[in-house]
């Protein structure tokens, strides 16, 4: 498996997890699906997910993370070799079926 390939199955695991935590009900329902659908529906639940924690977190809000997060998701040639808070690997998935789809930016 190509090194992006693998970055990319890691990023779609890592949104799998997400859904399985909090989406626990849904999560169970992506069972029916197609096995080749389920990573795409696990990306577009996280970074659903990951976009509500950033509006809801009332103890801590913080706006300058939802916008480089925001830009991140939207730019298609964004790039980092970094974990920082706004979770690249889940945009890197997002990204993916983003364009896979033929969705807009």
């Amino acid at each position: 498996m190509s090194a992006p390939a693998a970055t990319l199955e890691a990023a779609y695991e890592q949104c799998r997890l997400i859904h399985a935590e909090h989406g626990r009900t849904y999560y169970l329902a992506t069972r029916l699906l197609p096995r080749a659908r389920r990573p795409h529906v696990w990306a577009l639940y996280a970074f659903a997910r990951v976009a509500d924690e950033l509006v809801d977190d009332l103890e801590a809000p913080d706006p300058d993370a939802l916008v480089t997060w925001s830009r991140a998701a939207m730019d298609p040639d964004w790039t980092s070799t970094s974990e920082e808070a706004t979770g690249p690997r889940r945009l890197r998935s997002a990204r993916h079926r983003r364009r896979r789809a033929r969705l807009p930016t």
